[in-house]
């Protein structure tokens, strides 16, 4: 099979793929209503978006996030959503959070564990620091969460953990190697400890996986650059694909047809993507990456934890 033929095949294989798990949507305000939701990231990027459709929905909403200005600014433009300012990479965190959900909210019926930090610059960049702090915000903080919570909505009822996940599990992109790490390791650990949950109540666990995304996670230039030769996502898009897959019951959310595309690209000819990416790395990219690095947030977090 030559390389065309492969990806041919792949775009329609993805485009098949999306088809299939195409169903009869659930009204998303009806499944939020008056329902009791944590939001963690939520004063900014798809965190904020999501807020702001549960709010729309009339859902009762706790947003969590480290950034106080972001909450401050967050609580003016929403003063009856309830905020806590929290780094959720702290081993006490989780029970936090509970703690402020059923006190501000008088349960937690949904959480959107949506909180993370992204590298988007070359790999050989990284300090110990960056790579101890990515880790612990993308995957060990979600493993304690889910420890946390499944036990909180087992003992009542039931609930639903949503996960912001990424494309990068399944498609391998350069510069953010150790951000790709925590994404798949996210994916796996979900999917595994799902079969788990399920043997003991009702527990939905739902993964998001977005393509790149225009966020405050990474500098406005690097993003300008990236959109010459790649489509980006928007925050609305996903907090939309992922508020209707959850209220629908999946257990994966793909924001777009074309994400299928890319997956089966990853699978059936992994040379030709490499090409892709290759082309899009333009030294102009990797410059305005490293340039980027001392302001980017991963960085900035690294810094004020040291300060403590």
């Amino acid at each position: 099979m030559t390389k065309l033929e492969k990806v041919m095949l792949a775009g329609t294989a993805g485009l098949l793929a999306y088809v299939a798990t195409r169903r009869a949507r659930v009204d998303v305000r009806a499944f939020y209503q008056g329902r009791a939701v944590v939001v963690t990231g939520g004063a900014s990027g798809i965190g904020r978006a999501i807020v702001d459709r549960l709010w729309g929905l009339g859902a009762r909403v706790l947003a969590v996030d480290l950034d106080g200005d972001a909450l401050a600014e967050l609580h003016r433009a929403l003063p009856h959503v309830a905020t806590l300012e929290l780094d959720l990479a702290l081993p006490t965190a989780p029970n936090q959070v509970i703690a402020a959900a059923v006190e501000r909210l008088g349960g937690l019926e949904i959480l959107f564990s949506n909180a993370g930090v992204v590298w988007a610059a070359p790999f050989l960049s990284m300090t110990d620091a960056d790579v101890e702090r990515l880790v612990d915000v993308n995957f060990t903080m979600q493993v304690r969460m889910t420890h946390a919570v499944v036990p909180f909505m087992l003992a009542h009822g039931g609930g639903v953990i949503a996960y912001t996940g990424s494309l990068s599990s399944y498609v391998h992109s350069p510069m953010h190697s150790v951000y790709t790490g925590t994404k798949g390791a996210l994916n796996n650990f979900v999917h595994a400890v799902r079969r788990e949950v399920e043997l003991e109540g009702e527990v939905q666990l739902t993964l998001v996986h977005p393509n790149m995304t225009q966020t405050g996670l990474a500098a406005s230039e690097l993003f300008d650059e990236i959109r010459k030769s790649y489509h980006l996502q928007t925050a609305e898009q996903v907090a939309t694909a992922f508020l209707q897959g959850v209220a629908d019951g999946k257990r994966e959310v793909f924001v777009e047809a074309a994400d299928h595309f890319w997956i089966w690209l990853e699978r059936l000819a992994p040379v030709v993507l490499g090409m892709i990416f290759r082309h899009a790395m333009t030294d102009e990219l990797t410059e305005l990456a490293k340039e980027a690095i001392p302001t980017s947030k991963l960085r900035r977090q690294v810094a004020a934890r040291d300060a403590t």
